[in-house]
């Protein structure tokens, strides 16, 4: 075990500490809470896991200058008024993002792909309807082109005079149609995030089925829950699904009751076979979510590129 308190407790599944196979891109999806001490844990896992680009949801501006000569950013570091969340006009906004995050070692090229708030786009220019809520890059080799990636999150909102009825889908529903053009392009694509929503789970008042309108929607553009998924071997006995014959949930946030459920996924229009993820353990005091590990690998010869 490393002595190294950044390290300490980062405890990879078997091969990950090893550099993936010539051709596979390493994937990180984090909620990192927006802690200022999760950029440094950030750094120290994805050396450890050989990370290519980390996509992160709820991060704030990193702002140890001790961390830049190892962290390339979008937003740009520099672009301080980007590193915010905004959902409605009246509203200050979110001090975090939806954010990625590359380094030295990464065996990828990032292409980073500016987004103008719908009522300010013109035709034909890639739209968000919540600036800072989801975010685009597209990662490249000597070989080509890999895939667009999305880091998404799903903004909680909630009825006027209402705090108690709280919802993540009208935001997400938003960002489908801000990424109708990309799905509907045909590229590869990946989106990763913390989502707020239950998939597979019995309809707790109606989350279920609100959650559905959601994994739908983008099923129409052949884009799929790919993971992370749990081993049927394995049990999960306190999955509040209740369905331990076909449960395949992992844990990614518990509850402020200790109740484990699973708000994080990996969505895609490849092959599932084409997506490898592992759920790593919650880092405590740096996030209240799990970390990812998602491997792209490549598009074997002659096997179609998309799922849908």
């Amino acid at each position: 075990m490393s002595t190294d308190p950044l390290k300490t407790g980062i405890d990879l599944p078997a091969g990950l500490d090893q550099a993936p196979a010539e051709g596979v891109v390493r994937l990180l999806c984090w909620n990192i809470a927006h802690r200022q001490g999760a950029w440094a844990r950030l750094l120290a896992l994805a050396r450890t896991a050989h990370v290519d680009v980390a996509m992160l949801q709820e991060a704030s501006r990193p702002r140890d200058p001790a961390l830049t000569p190892d962290l390339s950013t979008w937003p740009e570091l520099a672009d301080k008024d980007a590193w915010h969340t905004w959902d409605r006009p009246d509203s200050p906004g979110r001090r975090w993002c939806s954010a990625f995050a590359w380094f030295p070692w990464s065996r990828v090229e990032v292409e980073t792909e500016p987004r103008v708030k719908l009522s300010d786009a013109n035709w034909d220019v890639p739209t968000i309807s919540h600036p800072g809520q989801f975010a685009v890059t597209r990662v490249s080799t000597s070989t080509g082109p890999i895939a667009a990636l999305v880091s998404i999150y799903g903004l909680w909102d909630a009825m006027p005079g209402k705090r108690s009825l709280i919802f993540a889908e009208p935001c997400l529903h938003r960002s489908i149609s801000d990424l109708t053009p990309l799905l509907l392009s045909g590229e590869p694509v990946v989106i990763a995030g913390d989502l707020n929503l239950l998939y597979r789970y019995p309809d707790f008042d109606k989350w279920k089925a609100r959650s559905d309108t959601v994994f739908a929607r983008f099923a129409t553009y052949g884009v799929n829950v790919v993971g992370p998924y749990r081993d049927t071997e394995v049990l999960f006995p306190d999955c509040p699904c209740e369905q331990p014959e076909t449960c395949r949930h992992v844990m990614t946030r518990p509850d402020p009751s200790g109740q484990q459920w699973q708000l994080d996924y990996v969505l895609s229009n490849l092959f599932e076979e084409r997506l490898r993820t592992w759920v790593l353990p919650i880092h405590t005091g740096f996030s209240d979510h799990a970390p990812i590990i998602i491997d792209l690998v490549p598009e074997p010869a002659g096997e179609l590129s998309s799922s849908g």
